[in-house]
């Protein structure tokens, strides 16, 4: 979850996100004026919705949505497992820590957003500018997505992935 502030309103803004680690695509997030349980839920189930589950390990911090009854009875129905970082190790999440670095460098810090729903927006364009057009060194210098399809052409053609 990250935090950001809103200049004109003078709110606080929360985005809870998801990343895979294995090809950096931001694969659900959920931008809101709460930091609830019902948000992070939020998050998870647009990841849930986009992607074959099946191994599916959840990383995150130790916040009290993720240690909820709620969102874990949620995780469980799902056969997700959950595993929590250390408190006050951000780097053992350092995946998703280095994408909330990105968005406030390339996205955040440069804009000033009026309203909740133009924030929305505008880090909805940054993701999918980042999982579509936006190279990643750790993974041979190509977007996310197109990684992703890469991945998935090995498997199911025999295609060779040069990463």
């Amino acid at each position: 979850m990250v935090q950001m502030y809103i200049d004109e309103s003078g709110h606080w803004v929360y985005m809870f996100d998801i990343i895979d680690v294995y090809t950096r695509e931001i694969v659900g997030h959920h931008v809101s004026l709460r930091c609830r349980i019902k948000e992070a839920l939020k998050a998870l189930k647009e990841t849930v919705n986009s992607l074959d589950i099946d191994n599916l390990i959840l990383k995150t911090d130790n916040g009290t949505q993720f240690r909820s009854r709620e969102f874990q009875k949620y995780i469980a129905e799902l056969g997700i497992d959950h595993e929590r970082i250390v408190v006050n190790t951000p780097e053992e999440n350092s995946h998703i820590e280095s994408f909330h670095d990105t968005l406030k460098r390339e996205e955040v810090y440069q804009k000033h957003y009026h309203n909740i729903l133009h924030c929305k927006g505008s880090i909805k364009e940054f993701i999918n500018e980042y999982n579509h057009n936006r190279p990643h060194s750790s993974i041979a210098s190509v977007p996310p997505a197109y990684y992703q399809k890469q991945l998935v052409n090995d498997l199911i053609d025999g295609v060779k992935v040069i990463a």
